[in-house]
C-alpha cells in the first residue's frame, strides 16, 4: 500500500540533494495504521536514502521528497504539453515544439512509455508501451478532469513514475485505471511545484464547474448532448456547476470557449489560466446553448476546499478511493 515510484526531476551538485516527484499515496495516513515515520527512496541497484517530504497534496495526488545523495544523479526533463485532437501530420515530424513555447505536443497515436517499479523484483525497473488518447479518463464528478490518458495497463507499483512522450521528455506521472492508464500532465506539477515553491501554499485553482471537452461530451453522463450542439466549434462543455455559479448565468450545456480572452478549448488549458488567477475573478467567454449567442461571465477563482478535494482510485485491485 506504502510502495510506488518516482523520478528525480532536479538535481544540485553542489549540494548532491535531488528533488523526487511521486503519488501522494505512499505517504497516505490510514486510521487503522501507525504513522508513517520514514519514506526511503531506492535506486535501480538497490541503494537507499532517507528522504524528506518536502510537499505532500491530497488534491492533486503529488509528493515531493527532498533526498541527499552521495553521487551525482541525471534528473529527468519535464515539459508541459499542448494536446491535439487531430493525428500527427508527416509532413511536420520534425516539429514536435511549438515556435517560441516550452510546450510540447501530443498527438493521438503518439507513444507514451510508462517507466516504474516492477513489484515481483525489489528494485527492477519495467516499462509499459502505449499511445496517447484524447478520450475521457472519466465522467465521475470528483476525479480529476485534467488527467490525459495512455493505452497500456499500468501496474499499481509503477503509480507516481513518469509518463515519457517519444522525445524521452517525462509529460506526466503515472497513475492507474482498469482500461487504461492515466497521467496528470506536467503542466499541472510544474505549476503546482512552482506555486508551493513561491508561496509555500499548493495551487488548488477552482470555479466549481464541471465540464468535459466538447470532443468527448457524447459521453457525459450527465448532460444529453445533441449531436449538433454546437457544431463547429471547440471547448469545454458545461456539466454540473454549483448553485453560486448557476446563478451567475451559467448553465448546463452552455460552451466554454475562452478565459481572460484567451481560447480555450480543453480542461488543462483553462487549468493554467485559472492557476494564475487565484483569489481573483476571471471573465469566461461562454456560447449560450439555447441560443448560440456569445456572453461573458465573471466567476471567483477559489482554492478548492477539503471536501472537494479529487478523489484518486486506491488501485483496481483494493476498489475504493481515497
Amino acid at each position: 500500500m506504502w510502495k510506488g515510484s518516482g523520478f528525480v526531476a532536479d538535481f544540485d551538485e553542489a549540494s548532491m540533494i535531488g528533488t523526487v516527484f511521486s503519488s501522494a499515496k505512499i505517504a497516505r495516513r490510514e486510521p487503522c495504521f501507525p504513522g508513517i515515520e520514514k519514506i526511503k527512496v531506492y535506486l535501480f541497484d538497490g541503494t537507499c536514502y532517507d528522504a524528506t517530504v518536502a510537499a505532500c497534496d491530497y488534491h492533486w495526488n503529488l509528493l515531493v521528497l527532498s533526498v541527499s545523495f552521495d553521487r551525482v544523479v541525471k534528473p529527468m526533463k519535464l515539459v508541459e504539453i499542448s494536446e491535439n485532437r487531430n493525428s500527427r501530420d508527416p509532413q511536420l515530424e520534425t516539429c514536435s515544439i511549438l515556435p517560441h513555447s516550452s510546450h510540447e505536443n501530443l498527438y493521438p497515436g503518439d507513444t507514451i512509455i510508462g517507466l516504474g517499479r516492477w513489484p515481483e523484483e525489489p528494485f527492477a525497473l519495467r516499462a509499459h508501451r502505449g499511445v496517447y488518447s484524447t478520450d475521457r479518463w472519466t465522467a465521475f464528478r470528483k476525479l480529476c478532469q485534467e488527467m490525459q490518458i495512455a493505452t497500456f495497463l499500468n501496474t499499481y507499483g509503477a503509480i507516481g513514475g513518469p509518463a515519457i512522450n517519444r522525445n524521452g521528455r517525462v509529460v506526466g506521472m503515472l497513475f492507474q485505471s482498469l482500461t487504461c492508464t492515466p497521467f496528470l500532465p506536467s503542466n499541472i506539477i510544474l505549476r503546482w511545484w512552482e506555486h508551493f515553491k513561491n508561496t509555500g501554499k499548493y495551487c488548488r485553482p477552482t470555479i466549481r464547474v464541471l465540464g468535459v471537452n466538447l470532443h468527448n461530451a457524447q459521453s457525459s453522463p450527465w448532460v444529453k448532448v445533441p449531436v449538433s450542439l454546437h457544431e463547429g466549434l471547440d471547448g469545454i462543455l458545461v456539466e454540473l456547476a454549483s448553485r453560486a455559479v448557476l446563478s451567475l448565468g451559467l448553465q448546463q450545456k452552455d460552451l466554454i470557449i475562452g478565459c481572460n480572452r484567451r481560447r480555450v478549448a480543453t480542461n488543462l488549458q483553462l487549468f493554467e489560466i485559472l492557476a494564475e488567477n487565484i483569489g481573483k475573478a476571471v471573465e469566461l467567454t461562454v456560447v449560450k446553448a439555447e441560443d448560440g449567442s456569445t456572453k461573458s461571465i465573471h466567476l471567483p477563482v477559489e482554492e478548492a476546499e477539503e471536501e472537494n478535494f479529487h478523489k484518486w482510485p486506491i488501485s483496481s485491485y483494493y476498489g475504493g478511493f481515497f
